[in-house]
């Protein structure tokens, strides 16, 4: 922290002190505090020290307008009875889903639902995982099957039962109808097969992950970069 003994006792005799347009006569700070505030207005650009939060200075391979939240409809739906749905449909069509293969699969419901028809299903934040996108919520509610199949489904709590109930959705009758698609699109695939689709080159997980070179586990994968960054169409990830 700048400190300076000089603006100390300047600032100690004079009952207002203003820091750039911030007036701070009415604020209850110390002045060995506003004479560090002052100090430190009165650095240059070139004097603050930013090397634990480096400034992006190279917007060469940056896009704008490519996302606009007031052209995406919401959905809103719960990530886990999205995923409680493909649970369904596996256990319909006699295949047992891991908690790696569910959460590629719910992962690219909500990419083609947002690339394809502009709708953002879920709110729920998707994360960056060593092993591709990750619901935490996901994740946590299957980890105990570890990479075997998944005979159970998600559950959430209740407030009008007060304890916990199995996650379900009203879903709109367009919105199952697409998700049966993606069902027919990737549901069969093995869950290495859809860890391969998740981490193509220069998508979405890959920009996450190796993002300035290094990689950022935890780091979220938000709509503006699935957006973005997802491929327009899938054919040639569904040949993998």
């Amino acid at each position: 922290m700048v400190r300076s003994l000089a603006a100390s006792s300047a600032l100690a005799r004079q009952p207002r002190v203003s820091v750039g347009h911030m007036n701070m006569a009415n604020m209850d700070i110390s002045p060995e505090l506003a004479a560090e505030l002052t100090a430190l207005a009165l650095l240059s650009d070139d004097a603050i020290d930013t090397s634990d939060i480096p400034e992006v200075i190279d917007w060469s391979g940056a896009s704008r307008g490519m996302f606009s939240p007031d052209r995406i409809r919401e959905r809103g739906y719960d990530v886990r009875a999205l995923a409680n749905w493909f649970l369904d449909r596996a256990q319909a069509a006699k295949r047992g889903l891991s908690n790696l293969s569910l959460n590629k699969l719910v992962y690219l419901a909500i990419e083609r639902a947002l690339v394809e028809q502009r709708i953002l299903l879920s709110p729920a934040r998707v994360e960056a995982w060593a092993h591709g996108p990750v619901f935490r919520e996901l994740y946590q509610s299957f980890k105990k099957f570890e990479s075997g199949a998944i005979t159970e489904r998600a559950t959430k709590f209740s407030v009008a039962t007060r304890g916990m109930v199995q996650a379900s959705e009203a879903f709109h009758s367009d919105d199952e109808a697409f998700f049966e698609r993606i069902f027919q699109r990737f549901g069969h695939r093995s869950a290495s097969q859809l860890r391969a689709i998740s981490h193509v080159e220069e998508g979405p997980w890959h920009i996450v992950w190796h993002y300035r070179g290094n990689t950022n586990p935890g780091m979220e994968i938000t709509p503006a970069i699935i957006f973005e960054r997802a491929p327009r169409m899938r054919d040639a990830d569904e040949q993998r």
